[in-house]
Parts: C-alpha cells; structure tokens; sequence
C-alpha cells in the first residue's frame, strides 16, 4: 500500500480501492470522494486523505439511521 504523503494518480486510486476510473472521476464531479489536489491540470489524491475519507465513510455506515 502507499505511504501517507503518496499522491496517486486516478487510475493508481481506482486500483488501490478495486473501483472503475469512470467511479473515482464520478465522486471527484459530484463532490463525494476523497480531497483532490489538482497538479498541472491533473489530478492527484493524497493517500492520507483518502484513508481519512474512507474512515469517514465507514464511520457513518455505522451511525444508526436518525429516528
């Protein structure tokens, strides 16, 4: 697995979590995804903040549904 400080590419993304390019590019549009740096046009996600991102959304999977 990547280091921490890693920047990925969108395609080294999709491979590490399993997912298709076309997923990852769709949670970057809708603003569901992990933080995006932007480098010469180019996307980049710091392997950090992705691991921060997926705590997160395992986190709420466990919270109980509101009442």
């Amino acid at each position: 697995m990547p280091e921490p400080d890693d920047l990925l590419t969108t395609a080294e993304l999709a491979a590490a979590l399993k997912v298709n390019e076309r997923t990852v590019r769709r949670w970057r549009n809708e603003g569901e995804g992990p933080p995006v740096l932007w480098a010469g046009g180019h996307a980049r996600y710091r392997w950090g903040d992705v691991q921060e991102w997926l705590e997160r959304r395992r986190a709420a999977e466990d919270e109980p549904p509101p009442e």
